[in-house]
């Protein structure tokens, strides 16, 4: 699933549930106010990382205490730099919920 050209987002983006989905891209996504949620999927090792990369690349993400929420399912963990950005935006108070 690509989502585009989608740039700001003003609540979550929810994908919950679906246990088919294995990947999002987000790449064009420069704003997200309040989470970011696809527990219960399928999301390939690249996805996992891919979403954490985007959403550090957005500076205050996570400041207000915003969620990330990619786990259960069979999602991957995230993996080298996925990990290095999940410690990032738990760093600036973020939620962060992976397998």
């Amino acid at each position: 699933m690509t989502l585009s050209p989608l740039q700001s987002v003003g609540d979550y983006m929810d994908f919950q549930d679906c246990s088919s989905l294995t990947t999002i891209t987000i790449s064009g996504l420069t704003s997200l106010v309040a989470g970011f949620r696809a527990a219960g999927c399928a999301l390939s090792g690249a996805t996992v990382n891919a979403i954490l990369a985007r959403l550090v690349s957005m500076p205050t993400y996570g400041n207000a205490g915003q969620d990330v929420d990619l786990s259960g399912g069979t999602s991957a963990a995230p993996s080298g730099q996925g990990l290095v950005d999940k410690a990032t935006l738990i760093g600036r108070g973020a939620f962060v919920t992976t397998n």
